[in-house]
């Protein structure tokens, strides 16, 4: 399972994200690994989102924040002197590398990625 945290469904930097991942479920797909967004915003959104661009990934609403905080995603940050709360942008991938094609043929060889589920929308709601 490749689980990624975004800020804001249906956003640029967003939106290429969930893209890419689309772009090549197929291949995620071959190794029985199944992909979930988590955002803050609320499944209405995520519906709202996955229509417009056709997603082909899972989007999980974490509303209240519970699996952002849980995985420390969550933080403060500063840029340009300016301080708020948000999801810190990092990029975690078990195996070295520096594209998800060469993630997914990677896991591949090195049979590192985990099968599991396959819903297209969880809520994470109380």
């Amino acid at each position: 399972m490749v689980l990624y945290f975004y800020p804001k469904d249906a956003t640029r930097g967003c939106t290429i994200e969930a893209n890419q991942f689309t772009q090549f479920i197929n291949e995620f797909e071959q190794l029985d690994t199944v992909i979930f967004g988590v955002s803050k915003d609320d499944c209405a959104s995520h519906v709202d989102f996955i229509n417009k661009f056709n997603l082909k990934v899972g989007l999980l609403a974490d509303t209240e924040g519970a699996m952002c905080e849980a995985y420390g995603v969550w933080q403060e940050k500063e840029r340009n002197g300016v301080r708020k709360t948000g999801i810190v942008r990092y990029t975690f991938c078990r195996v070295r590398c520096f594209s998800r094609r060469a993630c997914a043929g990677r896991a591949r060889k090195d049979k590192t990625m985990v099968n599991s589920l396959q819903p297209p929308m969880y809520a994470i709601d109380k």
